[in-house]
């Protein structure tokens, strides 16, 4: 099983440029894509795996979703939760702190997350990791 990231780390608005290149080169099909992003609609530090569905405004998911022609593909969902102040822009387009959190322990939260599904599993990954919250919030 390979495994192939794909980090548009500087243009995350034109994802699907980066997807719609690396399913072309290694000849894959979009249900073989775990796609990680993070999410406004989730709490703070939850971790969900999710197949499909809506794309909640989010421009870099709308961009895989044009370009790949479907919203079927598999994702990791990191909850950012939405901001008590201030424009959602702001909030997920600044650099990310959080009083008195441990990112990096999200984060790596998040990788055991990935790696679970790597080695077991989406469904297995997801039955063990959805709705739980790292932080405990």
């Amino acid at each position: 099983k390979q495994v192939h990231i794909i980090k548009p780390l500087t243009y995350m608005n034109l994802s699907g440029e980066a997807v719609l290149r690396t399913t072309q080169f290694f000849k894959i099909e979009l249900n073989e894509i775990l796609v990680v992003h993070d999410e406004l609609d989730l709490e703070f530090g939850a971790v969900v795996f999710k197949f499909g569905g809506g794309l909640a405004g989010h421009n870099g998911l709308k961009s895989i979703a044009e370009l790949m022609r479907s919203t079927e593909f598999l994702r990791l969902r990191i909850g950012i939760g939405r901001p008590v102040h201030g424009s959602v822009s702001n909030h997920v387009l600044l650099l990310f702190s959080e009083d008195g959190v441990d990112v990096e322990k999200i984060l790596k939260y998040s990788a055991t997350a990935l790696e679970e599904s790597l080695n077991k599993g989406y469904v297995v990954a997801a039955q063990n990791f959805n709705k739980k919250n790292i932080l405990g919030a």
